[in-house]
């Protein structure tokens, strides 16, 4: 597996995919096991293909923990919970209205006050430092971007 968004998407050939770059509806959820995705394997759950969920930062809901509301590529807003073990994976100036997210291996998850969104717990499988690259355009520079820094 990749170790990041950034390595990722140094490998990524075509950006257009959206089993490479799911909108929200698309993502596989916590709660089903989804063949696109996963495969069983001796440890449970294994990826398959990877995958990476980017949605642009449209407002900063963080009270307790890092929450934001975000938009995907098909214009629908969910939440992104930051359930971070490590916090020193976070730094809040990066993610910033306006910044787009990008998370590897999301999972859609119902939250306790009922609306959906990502849950993240693994900060390695996160950033939040990029410009806002939501069209598939922008994901194509980003992915030339990945590779040349």
């Amino acid at each position: 597996m990749y170790g990041s968004p950034r390595q990722f998407c140094s490998k990524v050939t075509d950006p257009f995919e959206q089993e490479t770059f799911p909108p929200f509806r698309l993502l596989p959820n916590e709660y089903t096991h989804d063949n696109i995705y996963y495969t069983q394997g001796p440890n449970g759950d294994e990826p398959l293909i990877h995958w990476c969920f980017l949605g642009e930062i449209i407002r900063n809901a963080s009270l307790v923990r890092p929450v934001f509301h975000v938009r995907d590529r098909d214009g629908n807003q969910s939440i992104i919970g930051l359930y971070l073990d490590d916090e020193s994976l976070y730094d809040p100036k990066h993610y910033v209205v306006g910044n787009t997210i990008c998370i590897m291996y999301a999972k859609g998850k119902q939250f306790m006050d009922g609306s959906w969104g990502i849950r993240v717990e693994n900060g390695k499988n996160m950033l939040g430092n990029l410009l806002k690259l939501v069209s598939a355009a922008d994901i194509s520079l980003a992915m030339y971007l990945a590779r040349v820094t």
